[in-house]
């Protein structure tokens, strides 16, 4: 059985929720795409966010996802969103971020919304907006804990300890919807 079908019960778990939150919240004006360019596509995103340990807080490292067609009654994979972050499309086309140029807080407790330009080839620009997010983030504090306990009774004296560690790499698991806007021909 694929991860993918493992893990299914709780992508629909967050895609619900990321649904349900949609219908709550305005999109803010900061992630207005700029004029000239129109919505080509949605894609409903599922996957971790792959967080190290450095010097006792979580960073980034790099997502780990699959893009789903929006709207499909099944789940039709038409790419990948890793690493850069970049989004690679079935069809072979593929989407580098460049820079992010919007970001907003809507949930304390999941990844913020976005708009981020992306370079498709030289002097080729798409933009690609994250919103919807559930999930994705570190938790607040890394966690550590350690015990010690002694004992002594009459001429017998016993220490003991116990230590779990943080742990260096975590996956969090999260689902966004990353929307996709291309320039829009000219009128002539």
């Amino acid at each position: 059985m694929s991860t993918l079908a493992l893990l299914a019960p709780a992508w629909i778990l967050l895609l619900t929720a990321s649904s349900t939150m949609a219908q709550d919240v305005v999109l803010p004006e900061n992630l207005d795409v700029p004029v000239g360019y129109s919505l080509y596509r949605c894609a409903d995103v599922l996957g971790r966010q792959i967080y190290e340990l450095v010097n006792g807080e979580y960073v980034l490292v790099e997502p780990s996802a699959t893009l789903f067609r929006q709207g499909s009654e099944q789940l039709k994979e038409i790419g990948t969103f890793e690493a850069g972050p970049t989004w690679e499309f079935n069809s072979g086309k593929t989407i580098v971020a460049q820079r992010v140029l919007a970001q907003t807080t809507v949930d304390p407790n999941a990844l913020d919304w976005l708009l981020i330009e992306g370079v498709v080839a030289p002097g080729v620009f798409e933009y690609i907006k994250q919103t919807n997010t559930v999930g994705g983030l570190p938790p607040p504090d890394s966690f550590s804990f350690s015990f010690s306990q002694s004992f002594t009774m009459e001429s017998m004296s016993m220490s003991m300890s116990l230590s779990f560690p943080q742990r260096t790499t975590i996956e969090v698991p999260f689902s966004a919807e990353h929307c996709f806007y291309r320039r829009t021909a000219p009128c002539d």
